[in-house]
C-alpha cells in the first residue's frame, strides 16, 4: 500500500503552525519532536491500511507534552485526553543510555493514545479493559517503534494475545483488540469477551496486576493465576465448538508465556502450561474425530 507522503506532511504542517509547540520547519531534521511525529504518522499508514488520521491532525493542534513524574504511578507513559496531554516519565528520558525503555517507542505510545482520543478517553475507552489498553498501546507502538527491554506490559501482552485468539474462535467477523482500539469500541469489545466467558472479576484482576507492577510491587503469583484461568476458560470455549482449528490453537500456544522471560518457575506457570498443551491436544482429536466422522455419515447417506 503506498502512503501520501506529502499529504501526511501538509496536513502535520497545518497542525504544528497552530500550536505553539511545535515548529513546522523542523519537518526533516533528525531527532526533532516534528520530524518524529512524521515519521510515526508514516509508518502507522504503513503498518494500518486505511488508518484515519483526521483526528490526530486535529489533537496535535493543542496537544501538551510534559514529563511524568518517577514517582507516578502510570507507569512509563501516559495521557490525559480532557486536557490533551501527554506524559513520558524522566526516568527513561535522563537515565537511559542503554536504550533499555527506547524512548521511541515511549514516544510512539503517547501519539497512539493521542490520535485515537475523544474528549475523555482513549482507545479502547472502558475503564475495565484499561490494562489490555495499556498492552495494546504498547503492542502497536513496538511495531512501529520497536520494543523495549524494560516495560510494564509482558504479562497483559500474554492475556491480550491470548484472548483474541479466542475472539477468532467463536467468530471470525468478530471486532478484535485492535479494531476496537482504533474506533474507540472498548464496549463492543467488552460484550464480545462476555460471550466467550470473559468477566468482569478477570478483567478487574489483570487490572489489578497492572496496578501492582506500576507500583513497583512485584505479584508474580497473581499472574499464575490469571493465566490459569485464561487457560481453563479456553478448554471450556474450545468443548463447546464443533471443530477446532488447528492454525488458532497454535497461535494460542504460541502465546504461552515463556518462563525464562520473568523467572516465573517458582510460581508454576511452566507446569500449568504443560497441563494446557495436555488439555488442548486432548481437545483437538477427540473433537475433531467426531466431526470427522460426522462428515463421513452425511457423505454416506
Amino acid at each position: 500500500m503506498s502512503v501520501d507522503i506529502k499529504r501526511i506532511e501538509e496536513e502535520l504542517t497545518r497542525s504544528f503552525n497552530a500550536n505553539k509547540m511545535f515548529d513546522s520547519s523542523n519537518i526533516g531534521k533528525d531527532n526533532t519532536v516534528e520530524d518524529k511525529i512524521v515519521s510515526f504518522s508514516m509508518r502507522l499508514s504503513e503498518l494500518i491500511e486505511g488508518v484515519d488520521l483526521s483526528n490526530f491532525y486535529k489533537k496535535l493542534e493543542t496537544l501538551k507534552l510534559e514529563p511524568l513524574s518517577k514517582y507516578s504511578d502510570k507507569g512509563f507513559v501516559d495521557y490525559d485526553a480532557i486536557s490533551n496531554t501527554g506524559y513520558i516519565s524522566t526516568t527513561p528520558l535522563e537515565h537511559d543510555d542503554e536504550n533499555n525503555f527506547n524512548v521511541d517507542n515511549l514516544f510512539s505510545q503517547v501519539m497512539l493514545m493521542t490520535l485515537t482520543s475523544n474528549e475523555k478517553d482513549y482507545g479502547f475507552g472502558n475503564d475495565k479493559l484499561s490494562a489490555l489498553n495499556r498492552a495494546c498501546t504498547y503492542m502497536i507502538a513496538s511495531n512501529i517503534s520497536g520494543c523495549a527491554r524494560s516495560n510494564y506490559n509482558e504479562e497483559e501482552l500474554t492475556c491480550l494475545n491470548k484472548l483474541n485468539t479466542m475472539l477468532k474462535h467463536k467468530n471470525e467477523n468478530n471486532v478484535d483488540f485492535i479494531d476496537a482500539y482504533f474506533s474507540n469500541n472498548g464496549s463492543r469489545l467488552k460484550e464480545e469477551l462476555l460471550e466467550i466467558g470473559i468477566d468482569d472479576a478477570l478483567l478487574d484482576q489483570i487490572n489489578h496486576l497492572s496496578g501492582l507492577k506500576m507500583s513497583h510491587i512485584e505479584a508474580p503469583e497473581r499472574f499464575g493465576e490469571i493465566d490459569n484461568q485464561l487457560n481453563k476458560n479456553y478448554a471450556k470455549l474450545l468443548s463447546t465448538l464443533d471443530r477446532i482449528d488447528d492454525k488458532l490453537v497454535s497461535e494460542y500456544m504460541s502465546n504461552a508465556f515463556n518462563d525464562e522471560v520473568l523467572n516465573y518457575s517458582d510460581f508454576g506457570i511452566a507446569h500449568g502450561t504443560e497441563k494446557m498443551y495436555t488439555a488442548l491436544n486432548y481437545l483437538k482429536s477427540k473433537i475433531n474425530k467426531v466431526s470427522d466422522s460426522q462428515k463421513v455419515a452425511q457423505k454416506i447417506v
